[in-house]
């Protein structure tokens, strides 16, 4: 009934409508010779389906006739009996407990540890619940069954779910590398999730998903460059440390994120992984970041545009997540947030700021000091971090002395941007051009003089030899005249 199933037995359909009476009253619907025909008005092939009862005895004590249906299930708790072990766990043990019986078919061991079941979340489920082709007529029941167990019997909804998640399409197109439940839940041990011996486990689940998604495992031949080794860097991420070397069973493991049964591609509309589930999804476990990020202006209920908005895994990618407050993650921002403010970045990285975190120190103002991280808002919204006013508050989380004309400084300023800063720019122009034309002005100066200073040097060059000539010759005659003395 809660599933909308209209043909459900309700009051009525037990007690009648109109004609109510106790169970004592041998008229009454309810009464032990006529329950088993009120409750046959619904399940008509009750006596096909249940041939045989608890210790293999046979229903029919009489030919057709049916034994009181609530000697084995409560009216109002349908399927809870009363006894603790049904027949067809007895005669499926009467194989399948001997160790030395094997199949003649292909040659298994036919053997299977009850004591592995009972220990189950299963433990109250009989044998021909999950394999329902036995045939109790035959020497060995199960020897008519060919199809594989149908677990959504009882788990309708999963079944739903699987079938049209990426593993239940593989699986049913055959695909051999599509997992199926036993693969993930096991055959007769299933555990709770809650488990710590269940493969399902929190801390186990990175170790189940493993076994394919592992590189040169079965399924990582359909990994893309960008899920290469996706095993191994969830392991080094935040969440990976914190759920492996910490314990804590809350962190984020892979079905938290993929979901345990309907996984699906990042670019499948229903997918928990898609751009647009993707902040729901991480907002699972980080709420309050996910009410802080749906106001801000990288929502796309606060933002109309036909560009693509960041989310999560944008800034903190997929599998490899790490802590934000490490110098990695500090510097990396910066990068992060450029590729879609490319302007504003350059001209970050003109200013002082910019500059000292290129050169590796984080202690100067990033992107998030100034705007927030995950509440960036309009400078015009009172609440945004760059408001009028709380601008001077956020300068002074780096700043304690800062004014409101501390406040002032463009942070952005540049002088490429006639139009948000033309005093800035014709500035910068006007001295680029002052000093261009004094250098050429200079430049031309020494260029036009150089044929003068050549010419000069030429006329210097030329007295110089001949002042040297002269002296020559009057060291000559004066040599001469003493000789002749």
């Amino acid at each position: 009934m809660q599933k909308g199933l209209t043909v459900s037995a309700t009051c009525v359909s037990c007690h009648m409508d109109h004609k109510i009476l106790p169970h004592t009253d041998s008229r009454s619907s309810i009464a032990r010779q006529n329950i088993a025909n009120t409750c046959s008005a619904c399940h008509a092939e009750i006596e096909a389906v249940h041939r045989k009862v608890i210790k293999g005895e046979l229903w029919e004590k009489e030919a057709h006739i049916l034994p009181a249906c609530v000697d084995c299930h409560q009216p109002h708790e349908i399927r809870k009996v009363f006894y603790t072990q049904g027949m067809a766990d007895e005669d499926c043990l009467r194989c399948h407990e001997d160790p030395t019986i094997i199949s003649k078919e292909d040659g298994r061991s036919l053997f299977a540890d009850y004591n592995v079941h009972q220990n189950s979340i299963h433990k109250k489920i009989t044998c021909s619940q999950c394999h329902s082709e036995v045939n109790a007529s035959k020497l060995r029941p199960c020897s008519s069954i060919e199809n594989k167990v149908d677990c959504t019997g009882c788990h309708s909804e999963i079944g739903e779910e699987y079938l049209t998640s990426t593993h239940g399409i593989l699986s049913s197109a055959n695909d051999v590398n599509a997992p199926i439940c036993k693969e993930c839940h096991g055959t007769h041990g299933v555990l709770g999730k809650t488990d710590p011996n269940s493969p399902s486990f929190a801390i186990n689940i990175p170790t189940l998903c493993a076994r394919c998604h592992r590189e040169g495992e079965q399924a990582a031949v359909r990994n893309t460059a960008s899920e290469i080794d996706i095993v191994k860097h969830y392991t080094e991420s935040i969440h990976g440390k914190g759920l492996i070397k910490s314990g804590l069973t809350v962190t984020a493991t892979c079905t938290d994120c993929h979901t345990a049964h309907h996984e699906l591609p990042h670019n499948e509309a229903e997918s928990t992984i898609n751009k647009n589930n993707i902040s729901g999804t991480c907002g699972s476990c980080h709420h309050g970041i996910q009410e802080s990020f749906e106001r801000s202006v990288h929502s796309p209920s606060v933002t109309k545009t036909d560009k693509e908005l960041p989310v999560c895994s944008d800034c903190h990618s997929a599998h490899t997540i790490s802590r934000a407050d490490t110098k990695g993650f500090k510097l990396e921002i910066m990068d992060q947030c450029g590729k879609c403010h490319e302007h504003i970045a350059e001209t970050y990285f003109d200013t002082y700021h910019g500059k000292v975190s290129q050169l590796g120190y984080v202690k100067t103002a990033k992107c998030y000091d100034c705007h927030g991280a995950h509440d960036i808002l309009p400078t015009d919204n009172p609440e945004s971090r760059l408001s009028h006013e709380n601008i001077v508050e956020t300068c002074k989380s780096c700043h304690p002395g800062a004014h409101r004309q501390f406040a002032g400084y463009f942070t952005h300023a540049t002088h490429h941007d006639s139009q948000k800063y033309p005093i800035l720019f014709w500035t910068f122009w006007g001295m680029t051009g002052l000093l261009v034309g004094t250098f050429l002005i200079a430049g031309l100066h020494t260029l036009l003089w150089l044929p003068r200073s050549l010419k000069w040097k030429k006329e210097l060059q030329r007295r110089m030899n001949s002042n040297e000539n002269s002296s020559n010759d009057d060291n000559t005659e004066t040599t001469e005249e003493n000789a002749d003395g």
